[in-house]
């Protein structure tokens, strides 16, 4: 087949900090309350030949090949990306077909319901299709998603919790030792994904406050080491780039409740900050890592200049003027006096993805923005403008969320967006829609948001007006 290159878009730049002495001034416009927003960009995205190429990578990924026995079987391949010294966590044969029927309803369940959250940004779907088949020969993996899935159903039904905690330790038995003993065990893919798997867990377990409490880290202490040891192959496809992937969303959401900074170094990952023609997918996680160096900036204590901030807001805004144009939405309109939110329908994951992440990065460089006056006149202003900005953002994440509701994390970025910035709004009605996409969050998704609407209900003075 021949390669035929993507087409290009007609202006593509890599940003310099060095090249802005200021902000372009079409950054500080961004905010938008009609369909007129949304211009198609210059971008073609996806052609006919490049899905084609996309079919022939995916017919070469060993990594989506059925699964076989490791080791035990010097006839048959390895399976890649497992440790030959870490050998003795795998079985010889796989466990299907699983006897228990309560521990196959909860691999169905993960599958059909939790494995999303994970592939929001992989065409492959590494975590719903390759980790259930891995997890077939390593009880360590197996016993991560069992452990999720119980959580997931504790959280949103009234399934017995302690299920979930049963797995969870019985999964830490295994794998903090060996993150312990072994510098191979960081490298092996199924680990890793146990870690990435058990970190989500422990997510969901992380209330969104909108507070910064010192106790809220992750109780794996392997994670970050995991995560870092995978920095080098972002672009080495299969399940370890399609973990990392996740491990860095996780962080973000870690740091951003935190409110602290990024802890993998992403400087020299071999990552595309490029606004290259890519698929749907490549955007979304260019996105990602601007959204990460975002939060390395406003919560940081490294780099907070003006030319720094300039870098990252001139990123954003190439971002969305060279975006494809497969992600303007395929439905879209205004908010009214029935309706707080717009109405704004993606078609894909990835496309949503890119877009929350991009609304999340702009939120904080508004509320971070060193330009802003300390003193004088102008201040009181340019607060209000400020606060009309972060609000539309708000707004926006939420609409997306409440139209496209199928995949739990369109409701946990609209929540991060509320905690931050929920108590800025004043109209009743707006509060009370925004607490619905707190509860929606809660009680559906099983994410935790009954502090958050604690601390805005306060923040609202709702018990002195009741």
């Amino acid at each position: 087949m021949d390669d035929v290159p993507l087409s290009s878009p007609t202006k593509r730049r890599r940003v310099d900090p060095d090249d802005l002495g200021h902000a372009s001034a079409s950054a500080l416009d961004f905010a938008f309350s009609s369909i007129d927003s949304w211009h198609p960009s210059p971008h073609t995205g996806w052609t006919p030949t490049a899905l084609a190429n996309v079919a022939e990578t995916l017919s070469y990924d060993d990594s989506l090949h059925g699964l076989e026995p490791n080791l035990p079987y010097p006839d048959q391949p390895a399976l890649d990306g497992v440790s030959e010294s870490l050998s003795a966590i795998y079985l010889d044969t796989p466990v299907w077909p699983l006897s228990d029927r309560e521990q196959a309803k909860l691999l169905r369940n993960y599958v059909e319901h939790v494995a999303r959250n994970f592939d929001l940004c992989d065409p492959y779907r590494h975590f719903r299709t390759v980790v259930p088949q891995r997890a077939a020969i390593c009880p360590t993996l197996l016993n991560a998603i069992f452990a999720l899935s119980a959580r997931h159903l504790s959280r949103t039904g009234d399934y017995d919790p302690f299920i979930s905690n049963r797995y969870h330790q019985e999964c830490l038995n295994h794998l903090i030792p060996m993150l312990d003993d072994s510098a191979a065990a960081v490298l092996d893919e199924n680990l890793l994904a146990s870690t990435i798997i058990l970190r989500h867990l422990e997510e969901i377990e992380l209330p969104l406050s909108g507070q910064s409490p010192t106790d809220q880290s992750s109780h794996l202490l392997g994670a970050h080491a995991f995560i870092t040891a995978q920095e080098r192959a972002t672009v080495g496809g299969g399940l370890r780039q399609a973990a990392f992937w996740v491990g860095l969303r996780q962080e973000i959401y870690v740091a951003f409740v935190n409110q602290r900074s990024i802890m993998p170094a992403l400087e020299h990952c071999n990552i595309d900050r490029s606004f290259e023609a890519a698929p749907d997918h490549v955007w979304a996680c260019r996105m990602v890592v601007q959204c990460a160096d975002v939060i390395r900036y406003c919560f940081g204590d490294d780099d907070s200049s003006i030319v720094t901030y300039n870098w990252l807001l001139e990123s954003a805004v190439q971002w969305h003027d060279l975006k494809p144009s497969s992600f303007t939405p395929v439905f879209f309109k205004d908010a009214d006096d029935e309706n707080v939110f717009p109405d704004i329908w993606f078609l894909s994951d990835e496309i949503t993805a890119g877009w929350q992440y991009y609304y999340i990065a702009r939120i904080l460089l508004c509320a971070h923005n060193p330009k802003l006056p300390r003193l004088g006149s102008l201040r009181v202003s340019a607060l209000r403008a400020m606060d009309e900005e972060i609000k539309e953002h708000v707004l926006v994440l939420c609409g997306i969320a409440t139209s496209n509701p199928d995949t739990a994390p369109n409701f946990t970025y609209a929540s991060m967006a509320i905690t931050l910035a929920g108590d800025r709004f004043t109209k009743r009605h707006e509060q009370e829609a925004l607490l619905d996409v707190l509860n929606t969050c809660d009680t559906r998704y099983g994410w935790p948001t009954g502090h958050a609407q604690e601390n805005l209900k306060a923040a609202w003075n709702w018990a002195e007006s009741s």
